[in-house]
């Protein structure tokens, strides 16, 4: 299976590239969550090197996966970081942008059912 920048989450994850329909790779760790009852013993999750994959990636221990990398050798190892951009939020949830309340300070609501948040990040930082 393999993860790239340039995926969808809606593929099947059963290519490094985008091949028509419905082949080619996901786009976020979420969706290795989402396909966790379909994987075999020593299936291969594929992340694109040079990638940043946020989002939480969820395994049952029932199955051994190997989790990898693809792509250029030259090319860094992927990042994967269990957070979410808050603008990737909002565009995901269709939430209200952020409320500009002045002297650097903003406000967003999350939606219903998000419980705990530690870290904010905008733009990658």
């Amino acid at each position: 299976y393999y993860v790239s920048e340039s995926g969808n989450d809606t593929w099947d994850g059963l290519a490094a590239t985008y091949q028509g329909g419905i082949n080619g790779p996901w786009r976020s760790p979420a969706a290795v969550t989402d396909h966790n009852a379909d994987f075999d013993p020593n299936d291969q999750i594929l992340f694109e090197r040079g990638g940043t994959f946020r989002g939480q990636m969820i395994l049952s221990n029932r199955t051994s996966l190997v989790i990898g990398a693809y792509g250029d050798p030259n090319d860094p190892k992927p990042i994967i970081k269990g957070s979410m951009d808050i603008d990737e939020l909002v565009a995901l949830y269709e939430i209200d942008p952020w409320d500009d309340l002045g002297d650097d300070l903003y406000r967003i609501q999350l939606p219903l059912g998000t419980t705990f948040v530690s870290h904010v990040y905008r733009g990658g930082m």
